[in-house]
């Protein structure tokens, strides 16, 4: 499972950095994805509109996501030894600072953009790109393995959360959970491991190319392209659910403690997902397990739809199903998806452009559905654009897999990718 990359530094070395990347994300994913508890819990406390309080969700997305490019730089000058220490520290700083605020400009500051900074840091798009450099075969479960993370953490940390503000409120809940990130730094500087320079290194004979030449090439294929609209598309429909699902559950008579379940019921299954369909990819192609999972979060999107009209709990048991299987599992597919594409030293800037798609859609999405709430009174056309998302997605990501990244370059005679020997 290690491949040739992981032999190199040792079997015990490789699943320690395949431990740490599972472990960061499912603590800083984990707290990002219990915001609609806090969400629940501001509103009530600060009097904002929804919009208004689900832009500071939607400034986290967009920092998170637009700042692809620069931390796979980061991540390239500094090893990810360094620059995942960095984001812990960034990411507790953040929720701090974010438990004092007394004004609504300083909730986005703290928490939109400090807090945002050390989550894009510590974000999947990070370690898909250290986890793609070490492992060359089964990439697709192996980075299941590690974004299953994301899913368990917050199947874990939604009680645990939840719990946290009934007894010390918003704001002392934020204060504990610093505690729980600044933890991190432990693991992250005793076992996180830097790719080795030969993985880095171009070909005898070869010329360096600098990461920014090699984007502009990345940018002139569809392949590209196709990846960042497939983000842009999932992360649209996905975050203008995620954030507002426990808000919906309660204003449809369900109680907090059933919304609080709902949200951890979503987590543990998106944990079984990345696994499921990370494996499919492996076995079967990103194309199936892409279609398979898209098409589960169109049917969770619809059982919410459905409630707008009728709520009923076996709706809701039917959305943690359907919804927490296909969240979040179709970002290990298009990591290897990309990996197989734009495989090479500079796969880390690359890849961080790929996912601005994601940041701008999961930026929009959560204001976009407040919005919505605001001017209808309703939740319905929300869920309604998130089944399409989901549908729509399969076409771009089939789209992607068709499409030539650099191996049409290299037809052309272009090589910008000057991939190594590990490749």
């Amino acid at each position: 499972m290690t491949g040739a990359a992981g032999k190199r530094m040792g079997p015990a070395a490789a699943r320690a950095v395949l431990a740490v990347s599972f472990l960061n994300l499912a603590v800083s994913q984990g707290i990002h994805q219990s915001f609609p508890l806090f969400y629940v819990s501001m509103l009530d406390d600060l009097g904002w509109s929804r919009a208004a309080t689900a832009g500071v969700f939607s400034l986290s997305m967009l920092i998170i996501g637009s700042s692809g490019p620069l931390v796979g730089y980061g991540l390239q000058a500094l090893g990810a030894r360094r620059w995942l220490a960095a984001g812990v520290l960034a990411l507790a700083a953040g929720l701090a600072a974010t438990a004092r605020i007394a004004s609504g400009p300083g909730l986005y500051w703290t928490y939109g953009v400090l807090a945002a900074v050390g989550l894009a840091a510590l974000g999947w798009s990070v370690h898909g790109a250290v986890l793609t450099s070490w492992f060359r075969h089964h990439r697709g479960t192996v980075t299941a393995v590690a974004f299953s993370g994301q899913g368990l953490g917050a199947m874990a940390m939604a009680p645990v959360v939840q719990w946290l503000i009934q007894s010390l409120g918003w704001r002392g809940a934020l204060m504990a959970l610093s505690g729980l990130v600044a933890a991190l730094i432990v693991p992250n500087v005793g076992l996180m491991r830097d790719p080795p320079r030969s993985q880095a290194a171009p070909e005898p004979g070869q010329p360096a190319t600098g990461p920014w030449q090699a984007l502009k090439h990345a940018l002139g294929t569809g392949a590209f392209w196709y990846g960042f609209s497939a983000f842009f598309f999932v992360a649209l429909g996905m975050f203008s659910m995620v954030p507002h699902q426990a808000a919906f559950l309660v204003d449809s008579g369900f109680s907090p403690a059933v919304a609080a379940t709902a949200v951890a019921a979503v987590g543990f299954l998106s944990f079984s997902g990345r696994l499921l369909f990370g494996w499919v990819s492996d076995r079967w192609g990103h194309v199936t397990s892409a279609a398979a999972s898209s098409v589960l979060s169109a049917l969770g999107a619809a059982a919410m739809l459905v409630m707008t009209f009728r709520p009923h709990g076996a709706l809701v048991a039917l959305y943690a199903l359907c919804f927490g299987l296909g969240f979040g599992s179709r970002a290990p597919v298009l990591a290897s998806l990309a990996a197989e594409k734009f495989s090479g030293p500079n796969f880390g800037v690359i890849f961080g452009a790929m996912t601005l798609g994601h940041g701008m859609g999961g930026s929009v999405g959560p204001w976009i559905a407040g919005w919505l709430f605001d001017v209808t009174g309703t939740y319905r056309w929300v869920f309604a654009y998130a089944v399409f998302t989901a549908l729509f997605s399969i076409r771009l990501i089939s789209a992607a897999e068709r499409s030539p990244g650099f191996a049409g370059l290299r037809v052309a005679g272009l090589d910008p990718a000057q991939d190594g020997p590990g490749r």
